[in-house]
């Protein structure tokens, strides 16, 4: 099964708003989210 997470529709949230997990990611997945932040945000 495949996963996306949308980083163009990112937003800070109040901590409260949290609702909790609302998916999982699996093996690598997290590092790259994090490289197309780095990426889009020009880190």
């Amino acid at each position: 099964m495949k996963s996306y997470a949308n980083v163009q529709g990112l937003q800070a949230i109040q901590h409260h708003e949290m609702d909790g997990p609302i998916g999982t990611f699996f093996g690598n997945a997290m590092d790259d989210v994090r490289a197309a932040l780095r990426y889009s945000m020009d880190l």
